[in-house]
């Protein structure tokens, strides 16, 4: 069992609160009940109402606790749903590196993703939904999932550098985000992932099989050369001035991470590599729109079940429990 929001534990503080409160004031009034009278029969006479009070504060601070137990989102089980009947979304998950300006693929790896994104997008918008999620130091989701082909195209073609506020290759921290998100909002999608595979962190393999084990498909398109390249810098007018140099002064060679790539996807065919220009950008994507129509195709799968219903049904149960017995004091 897990939990959708689990950050709400700390609900829990007010129930106990109200417990630790009940259980001095019972301590309390045994110990006046103890002074104010000898006689045994009145002092169990009044420890029964003592007990029927505390038994009345248990009722609420169990409908507490349940509704918030509710709250987190509990969820264990599994649930069949028919993926046939629901949109799928599709999410692009681009790097958006400087090592994506790189020439080896032509024009640059960027916007041979670019064309490639396109290409499949093209095929899947009328009936499917389309995401654009950017990563490089930090990550982004650039267009939330949408049927909007033009504004898509829009997003996708303004992709640079430039616009991700922290530069570098996390691929590890981009995953991360996307696996919250895959067991979320975005439940049911294809995460197709284009990239040249060099990240400063490790990306954990965890991750990419908790995306898989959401209900989710995961496809890696890897875009460049092991070769590698450098880095071009380019003035206003788009001319080379020079490459991306190291700290050390030393020219920057990217290549294509390749081990990283197979390392990730459990499936081996679950991945494609660009590396040479004979690639041509239709035999990528026949192979990716391959993989959406199989993942579309599976009309059921599982996922772990949403069960907050039950403990708010056990919270209302008790708090209405609560009330009749509050009330029937208070008469």
């Amino acid at each position: 069992m897990d939990f959708g929001r689990a950050s709400l534990y700390i609900l829990f503080v007010f129930p106990l609160l109200i417990l630790i409160l009940s259980i001095v004031q019972i301590s309390k009034k045994k110990k006046i009940l103890l002074l104010m009278f000898k006689d045994e029969h009145k002092i169990r006479k009044y420890m029964r109402i003592v007990k029927k009070d505390f038994f009345i504060n248990i009722l609420f601070i169990s409908g507490v606790s349940f509704l918030v137990l509710s709250l987190m989102l509990p969820r264990w089980g599994v649930e069949s749903v028919d993926r046939s009947q629901n949109r799928t979304n599709i999410v692009f998950v681009l790097d958006n590196s400087y090592s994506m300006l790189a020439e080896d693929i032509y024009p640059n790896r960027l916007e041979k993703a670019k064309e490639i994104i396109l290409s499949i997008a093209s095929k899947f918008y009328k009936k499917d939904f389309l995401s654009l999620f950017i990563f490089a130091g930090d990550s982004e989701i650039l267009v939330p999932p949408t049927s909007d082909f033009q504004s898509f195209n829009t997003y996708l073609m303004d992709v640079n550098p430039e616009i991700n506020s922290i530069q570098g290759s996390y691929l590890g921290r981009a995953l991360e985000s996307l696996s919250s998100l895959a067991c979320n909002s975005l439940k049911n999608s294809i995460f197709i992932i284009v990239s040249d595979g060099e990240s400063f962190d490790d990306p954990p393999r965890e991750m990419a099989q908790k995306i898989i084990e959401c209900g989710n498909a995961l496809f890696f398109i890897g875009i460049g050369s092991t070769e590698g390249a450098p880095i071009p810098i380019r003035n206003d007018n788009f001319k080379i001035i020079g490459w991306k140099k190291d700290s050390n002064g030393q020219t920057v060679i990217t290549k294509l991470n390749t081990p990283l790539i197979i390392n990730m996807i459990k499936r081996s065919e679950n991945y494609v590599i660009i590396n040479t220009p004979q690639i041509k950008d239709k035999e990528v994507s026949k192979k990716v729109i391959k993989v959406i129509k199989t993942f579309k195709s599976k009309k059921i799968f599982v996922k772990k079940a949403d069960k907050s219903l039950y403990p708010l049904f056990l919270a209302f149960i008790l708090l209405i429990f609560y009330g009749v017995f509050w009330y029937g004091k208070k008469k």
